[in-house]
C-alpha cells in the first residue's frame, strides 16, 4: 500500500503502534495529542502500520518497529519529505537514518551532526545532593528554577546559544507545557541554563544545556544539569539527554549518565543536487555506537559548525 496521510480514525491505530511513551517516541506522541494532521503511515496490506513519519516545522520524526526496518517503504516515505521542495530536516536514530539518506542524500545537498543519547543509569552523584564545581567558584544556591518571570531573560540568553536559540514566544509554550527550566545565576545575570523538553511518568529528556562562552571551565553547566537531574530523580523520572562534544559527554559522565544509542540530526537543503548517488562513505563515516563519532559534522558540499540541541 502507498504512503498516505492519516486521518482522524487513524488515531487510536498510531497511539497503540508508538505505545508507551519513552525518551524516544515522546515527541512524536505529543505531536499526536493534536491530531494526525502531521503524520503519515506506511501500511501492510491488511491496513496496519508498519512505520509512521511525522512532520512539524520542517523537522521530521519516523517510528517503526525494532526489527522491522527491511519491511518499511523508504522510498515512499522519502517521496513524501522531499515532495514540498522546502528545507527540512530529520532528527533520530541512526539506524532510521541510514535508509532515508541513501535516497535523500543523492538528490539533496545537506549537513549532519551526530549525538550520544544518554540515559541516568547511575544515581550516586545525584543521591549525593550536591557536587563539587570544576573550579569551586560556584555554590549550590547559585542554581535556581526559574519561573515565568525568567522568561524575557531566559530569551535574551539563549539568543546566543546558535542552534539552541530559543525565542521568547518558543520557551513560553514549553513553559506552559510545565517544563523545567534551571538556570545559574552570576552577578545577577544567568551565566548557564537548561531545561526539559518533555517529561512523562517515569522520564524526562534534558535539552540546551548552554553556558555563556565567557563564563565556561567554572562548572556551571555541570552544577546546573546536576540540580534539573537530581530534582526529576527525586519526582521519580528518570532524566535523558544528548551530547555532541567529547568535554560535555565527560560531564555527563561524571553525573551517571551512560550512552543508549546514536542520534543524528541531518539538514537537507532546498536545491536538489542533480543526479549524484549517495555518498556510501559518508554514510558509514558515522560508527553507531562510538561516542568518539559525535560531534562529527560533515557536508557532501558545505561544512557547517553545529551544536548540541
Amino acid at each position: 500500500m502507498p504512503i498516505y496521510q492519516l486521518k482522524g480514525d487513524h488515531l487510536a491505530m498510531a497511539r497503540s503502534f508508538l505505545g508507551p511513551a519513552t525518551a524516544k517516541n515522546a515527541m512524536l506522541i505529543t505531536l499526536l495529542e493534536h491530531g494526525t494532521d502531521h503524520f503519515w503511515g506506511d501500511f501492510d496490506a491488511n491496513g496496519r502500520l508498519k512505520a509512521l513519519a511525522a512532520n512539524e516545522h520542517n523537522r521530521w520524526m519516523l517510528w517503526h518497529h525494532v526489527g522491522n526496518c527491511a519491511d518499511v517503504d523508504w522510498q515512499g516515505i522519502a517521496d513524501v519529505m522531499i515532495a514540498s521542495g522546502e528545507p527540512f530536516y530529520y532528527k533520530g536514530p541512526f539506524k532510521q537514518w541510514q535508509p532515508l539518506h541513501r535516497i535523500i542524500g543523492a538528490e539533496r545537498t545537506f549537513t549532519r551532526v551526530s549525538f550520544v543519547l544518554c540515559k541516568l543509569t547511575e544515581t550516586s552523584a545525584v543521591e549525593r545532593g550536591t557536587i563539587a564545581a570544576v573550579s569551586g567558584a560556584i555554590a549550590a544556591n547559585q542554581v535556581r528554577q526559574c519561573t515565568r518571570a525568567h522568561l524575557e531573560e531566559l530569551a535574551r540568553f539563549y539568543e546566543q546559544a546558535g542552534s539552541m536559540r530559543r525565542s521568547l514566544a518558543e520557551l513560553g509554550k514549553i513553559m506552559d507545557r510545565q517544563q523545567r527550566f534551571y538556570a545559574v545565576w552570576e552577578e545577577g545575570r544567568i551565566a548557564s541554563a537548561a531545561f526539559t523538553e518533555f517529561e512523562g511518568d517515569d522520564f524526562a529528556t534534558i535539552i540546551c544545556v548552554y553556558t555563556d562562552p565567557s563564563k565556561r571551565r567554572l562548572g556551571y553547566s555541570e552544577n546546573c544539569v546536576h540540580e534539573l537531574t537530581r530534582t526529576l530523580w527525586l519526582d521519580g523520572k528518570i532524566a535523558w539527554l544528548y551530547w555532541n562534544n567529547p568535554a560535555a559527554g565527560r560531564i555527563y559522565h561524571r553525573l551517571g549518565y551512560r550512552p543508549d544509542g546514536l542520534w543524528i540530526r541531518c539538514n537537507y537543503d532546498a536545491v536538489p543536487q542533480a543526479g549524484t548517488p549517495a555518498d556510501q562513505a559518508d554514510i558509514a563515516g558515522i560508527k553507531e555506537g562510538q561516542a568518539n563519532g559525535a560531534g562529527d559534522c560533515r557536508s557532501r558540499t558545505r561544512d557547517r559548525e553545529s551544536s548540541a540541541c
